[in-house]
């Protein structure tokens, strides 16, 4: 959006950001119906923080509209996205605060650092910033990859019971050790999917450390459903029911009360996954390291050049 308010001119992050609320959502949803899942972002209101700051702070000063910009959708931005994102399946919860706001803020500081360059690079003109000031907003966006990045189990235990809704529904009841686990969880939900459908069910706190469902989960059939504990970069899950997968060599997990600890959630919503030899792996990871340095050093050096082919202008400039 930084860009393009600097390429096409005013209002077109507006218009841009119409055209993808309306392609992701196809024109509905608009007015805060519920969605099943978010195929896409808002935009719109990042792209209105976008013009406001153009408007506020012009673009001639390149590292100042950068900043502008990635404040205001940073906060404006990120204040849209969580209005829309209250009318989905699975809201945004204030436990993600204030993580939620510092590492928006960074992202888009970055990017739009990213972006104005970008676009200068597109008018061929010049950069308007240090090499410097770019590579540090590409750090910024590299390092709100790499945070989000990791991801772990837990140390937390459930005693599930299991309130049976006739043969093919449960009303799932945790309680949990310690019995603050999930005080402030950013979320904390019984999800079932693959059964023709896609269902959560937040879990509500009925006494300390206890928590039930809000509503009876289906179970059986092709379902899969699991008890779903995020906190932080802790991701974990305790299985209700899986069904049998004999193409895997996956045995049925039945819907029985039990006792269990919360581990990684992928172990169960990638039941496909095996192990393989080491070296693949090793491979894999050394040729992805690669390609990074090589954008990085390529990104850095495209910013140098460019800087440097405007150097001519100054000199004039100041000769005049």
């Amino acid at each position: 959006l930084s860009a393009a308010r600097l390429v096409l001119g005013r209002f077109w992050p507006l218009l841009i950001g119409v055209a993808a609320t309306v392609l992701g959502t196809g024109g509905t949803g608009l007015l805060g119906a519920k969605h099943d899942a978010r195929s896409s972002a808002l935009f719109i209101f990042s792209a209105i923080a976008v013009e406001l700051a153009a408007f506020i702070v012009g673009t001639t000063h390149r590292v100042r509209y950068a900043i502008a910009c990635g404040i205001g959708v940073g906060t404006i931005g990120l204040a849209g996205e969580w209005w829309w994102n209250q009318h989905a399946f699975q809201p945004w919860t204030k436990a993600l605060l204030p993580d939620a706001l510092i590492l928006g803020l960074i992202t888009a500081i970055g990017a739009a650092v990213i972006g104005t360059a970008f676009a200068a690079a597109i008018r061929r003109e010049s950069i308007g910033m240090r090499p410097a000031v770019v590579t540090v907003g590409f750090l910024m966006v590299l390092f709100s990859l790499a945070w989000a990045l990791p991801r772990h189990g837990s140390n937390v235990r459930a005693d599930i019971s299991l309130h049976h809704i006739g043969t093919s529904k449960v009303v799932v009841t945790a309680k949990l050790d310690p019995v603050d686990a999930a005080d402030h969880a950013r979320w904390f939900q019984t999800m079932s999917w693959q059964g023709g459908g896609f269902a959560v069910a937040n879990m509500k706190q009925t006494q300390p450390g206890v928590w039930v469902s809000e509503k009876a989960m289906p179970i059986g059939g092709k379902w899969k459903t699991m008890l779903r504990l995020h906190r932080g970069a802790e991701m974990s899950a305790i299985p209700v029911w899986m069904p049998a997968d004999q193409a895997i060599g996956a045995p049925e997990i039945a819907a029985v009360n039990k006792t269990a600890q919360f581990k990684l959630e992928t172990r169960y919503l990638l039941r496909e996954q095996h192990g393989g030899p080491a070296w693949f792996s090793l491979a894999v990871l050394t040729l992805l390291a690669v390609i990074a340095v090589l954008w990085i050093g390529s990104f850095i050096l495209a910013a140098s050049k460019l800087e440097a082919a405007s150097l001519p202008d100054v000199v004039v400039a100041r000769a005049a």
